[in-house]
């Protein structure tokens, strides 16, 4: 079974978010239990007990979610940092359509560590004041027969009737202008300067007609529409927004407690970055801007308000910026709150105010020792090169996060080789000696004797699997001989098809390195076990063979819905099928002997969409990652990413890990079909 089955399909895959951002830490295994750290709104203790036979037996978390009795992110993510993502989500995992206006949620950039999975969950929304039509709003209290006796009384006369044509007309002109804002922006095609033009142009028509509430609520409309459509808006984009601002401006004189409300709404409903402009602009036309901080701090003493950090992030911008007489008092009033604490750090550093940063950062390590405090005290200390500070602090965090081997490697880079040696040997005893999972850091100083005794000192078979490839490279002698005991240990008893199955994937690991030694095994289970008819079918091994990795990772790069690649088994060479170029004698020839060929992966089974959302999710630059992230959405989703990456100068890192896939993809393969690659 796959254990992805054991969660919802959305709880899956935010656990798969987790596992791609390295929020999975200082995994121990005692006994038959796997015990970690998921990093969310806060530290989650995660377990994960197994049976003998690597089998999922119980798990639990300490998130609210998982208190109720439910299979959380926190366990999925686990899950995927112990076995793998075949193991949860399977080798055959598809992806969903990611083209023809398929719409992506960003929950990544949501770290809520609630999962929304009750009836009772819901979002909070903004409510918006209902605007009263014109004319109907004043007819909306007579009963029906009084307007009839209105309408009757005004079609008799030609001055009314007049009037009345006029109105439908208006608001005729209303809708078809409504109609124009909302295809412009749709998000089904790509919105040009001269779509914009087109709004601007019909709704300022409006102004003849003297529909100024009608062009009010027209700019909000096509404001809100793009904002909603776009979390960073182009320049053209940005000239738009302005344009309809001005349009307000000129609507102002005829109801300026409309137009301040339409300003006010957006400053408080949205968290785009033009708010902030437009804040900018409120503040120099001298608006006032405390009905907006009054708002603000209702919301904040709000326990139920759901976007509490952008809210406060928009609350000190003001505060910082323009109503500094009032900043002291906010620090103090909500000083405690973490959240306001992280915020105040940013717009301090923003402003180049390390000292306040610093102050700040150090009281909430105190308060709460958040990793977020931490990673924020290393980028002050950066910035103003503070070189032992950021080594103390570096030190700090590796220790308490167990060995995480990105602090490991920011520490690396503070010292010269010399001094690194030295430093790096005190520091892996110490977390040696702590009992520490030091993994990644063993991989990183290409320690292979010390991860091998590390595994065979746990006796983690799970993790030795997913690091077979570079144990069998570098300590070969060792993982067989750890695979030949587990083998013999586990079949002393008689077991079932799946336990079977299990055990000959160790052997046949074993026989792509050494055949020899697998077909020993194999004979002295015969001789043990002569009437376990079941175990000696699952476990038996066929001849070896091998192919040259590098023809492999070719094969897949060039895989297409127009290209099929076959390895044959009887000459041990890759053949490729050309939908242009059709070779009858080669497809009459793999139809007849279908049994001596084995398909390679096409470029279905590679997921190049995922492949490049785990690129930009594993980027240090946030603002590199997000401007990426929202890029890949419909159509031309790779053409759009490509020229981004090259203007970002990344272009070739990505090709990079694309290759770095495709050799994983290559290897599994090979597993996967017992064969034997060479390098």
């Amino acid at each position: 079974m796959l254990l992805g089955n054991y969660f919802a399909n959305r709880i899956v895959n935010r656990g798969y978010n987790y596992y791609l951002k390295h929020k999975v830490n200082n995994i121990v295994k005692n006994g038959d239990c796997y015990c970690g750290t998921v990093e969310g709104s806060e530290n989650y203790q995660v377990s994960i007990e197994v049976s003998s036979d690597s089998r999922v037996i119980g798990m639990s978390c300490t998130c609210p979610y998982a208190q109720k009795g439910k299979k959380c992110k926190h366990e999925a993510a686990m899950l995927f940092e112990i076995f793998g993502v075949e193991a949860v989500l399977g080798k055959n995992y598809e992806e969903d359509e990611y083209d023809d206006d398929y719409y992506y949620d960003n929950d990544y950039y949501y770290d809520n560590d609630y999962d929304f999975d009750d009836e009772n969950d819901k979002y909070v929304y903004e409510s918006r004041e209902y605007q009263d039509h014109p004319i109907l709003g004043k007819l909306e209290l007579k009963s029906k027969s009084e307007i009839l006796n209105i309408i009757l009384l005004a079609l008799n006369d030609s001055t009314t009737y007049q009037i009345f044509e006029n109105i439908i007309d208006n608001d005729n002109q209303y809708l078809e202008i409504e109609k124009i804002i909302k295809q412009k922006l749709s998000m089904d095609k790509d919105i040009k300067k001269s779509d914009y033009q087109i709004i601007v142009k019909a709704i300022k028509s409006l102004k003849q007609y003297k529909q100024y509430n009608e062009m009010i609520d027209l700019c909000e409309l096509a404001m809100t529409q793009l904002i909603n459509l776009y979390s960073n808006t182009t320049v053209i984009q940005n000239q738009f927004l302005f344009d309809l601002v001005n349009i307000l401006e000129e609507c102002s004189s005829f109801d300026s407690d409309k137009v301040i409300s339409v300003f006010h709404q957006l400053c408080i409903q949205y968290n785009h970055n033009f708010i902030y402009q437009l804040i900018d602009y409120l503040n120099k036309q001298n608006y006032s801007l405390n009905f907006i901080i009054d708002v603000f701090e209702e919301r904040i003493e709000d326990k139920g308000c759901f976007y509490k950090n952008e809210i406060m992030k928009k609350y000190l911008y003001i505060l910082f910026h323009y109503q500094n007489d009032q900043l002291d008092e906010a620090i103090k009033k909500y000083y405690d709150d973490q959240s306001f604490k992280l915020i105040l750090i940013y717009m301090y550093k923003e402003n180049k105010n390390y000292d306040q940063a610093e102050k700040v950062c150090l009281d909430g390590i105190q308060q709460s020792h958040s990793v977020d405090f931490y990673h924020l005290l290393i980028d002050i200390y950066q910035k103003t090169n503070q070189k032992n500070k950021l080594i103390n602090v570096l030190k700090q965090l590796l220790y308490r996060k167990q060995g995480n081997v990105e602090y490991y490697k920011q520490l690396k880079q503070l010292y010269n080789q010399e001094e690194w040696q030295k430093e790096k040997q005190e520091i892996i005893t110490y977390l040696e000696k702590q009992n520490n999972n030091i993994i990644d850091i063993y991989l990183e100083e290409k320690m292979y004797y010390s991860l091998m005794k590390y595994f065979i000192k746990t006796n983690d078979v799970i993790q030795i699997k997913k690091y077979e490839d570079i144990l069998f490279k570098n300590v070969p002698k060792d993982i067989i001989e750890f695979y030949e005991n587990y083998i013999y240990k586990v079949l002393k008893k008689s077991g079932t098809r799946e336990i079977y199955q299990q055990m000959s994937s160790y052997l046949k690991s074993i026989a792509r390195y050494d055949f020899d030694k697998a077909e020993d095994i194999y004979h002295q289970l015969e001789l043990l076990y002569p009437k376990r008819y079941a175990m000696l079918e699952e476990m038996k091994i066929e001849g070896s063979l091998s192919v040259q990795l590098i023809d492999i990772i070719f094969a897949i790069e060039n895989s297409s819905n127009h290209v099929t690649s076959y390895y044959n088994k009887k000459t041990q060479k890759i053949v490729s099928l050309f939908e242009e170029l059709i070779d009858q004698n080669l497809i009459d020839e793999i139809d007849e002997n279908w049994d001596q060929y084995i398909a390679l992966p096409s470029s279905y089974d590679v997921h190049e969409y995922q492949i490049m959302q785990d690129f930009i999710l594993n980027l240090k630059n946030k603002d590199i990652r997000d401007q990426l992230w929202n890029t890949i959405h419909g159509k031309g989703a790779f053409r759009r990413f490509k020229d981004l990456a090259a203007r970002f100068g990344i272009l070739e890192d990505w090709f990079l890990y694309l290759n770095q896939q495709y050799r994983k993809i290559a290897i599994k393969w090979c597993r996967e079909n017992n064969i034997i690659y060479v390098e």
